[in-house]
């Protein structure tokens, strides 16, 4: 199938002539959320097996509940057994009471996450930079106590 493609109905008639017993289909975004509301049109979403590529969980879950069929890869899951995950789901829905979409997604998760470890990353380089200033300053200090040198910090 085509990139950018939004009727499916071509594909979509000869999987129902051809009666295949499972349908890999590989596209993403927006034709993903075109290919899975025409699959539940044409009742197809019971049989054949459907599986998927990778899915976003908003654009999944935004089609309502027929449209969840078949298998797809997701890189996180709001259920998973997972040390966190819970308390993860808690503060969600804790901070964002009353949303269409009532546990985070892969992409909510992937965004905090980056984000968190971006931060923790800026804050321990800020760290590592004031102790080496530090560092600096007693070496500087004790090396003019012992021989009066002047050393420059200039680079």
């Amino acid at each position: 199938m085509p990139q950018n493609t939004r009727d499916f109905s071509s594909y979509l008639l000869k999987i129902q002539q051809i009666k295949p017993n499972v349908v890999a289909a590989a596209v993403g975004g927006d034709d993903i959320k075109a290919l899975r509301q025409q699959v539940v049109q044409l009742k197809l979403n019971k049989s054949p097996a459907w599986i998927n590529n990778q899915q976003d969980w908003p654009d999944v879950y935004g089609l309502g509940p027929d449209a969840i069929f078949g298998v797809f890869g997701t890189n996180w899951y709001y259920r998973l057994d997972l040390p966190g995950v819970k308390e993860f789901v808690a503060a969600y829905q804790t901070t964002y009471p009353g949303v269409q979409i009532k546990v985070p997604g892969n992409v909510y998760y992937n965004g905090y996450m980056a984000t968190r470890e971006l931060l923790r990353a800026r804050r321990a380089r800020r760290h590592d930079e004031q102790h080496q200033g530090h560092q600096g300053a007693r070496e500087r200090s004790r090396c003019r106590r012992a021989t009066g040198c002047r050393t420059s910090t200039r680079t």
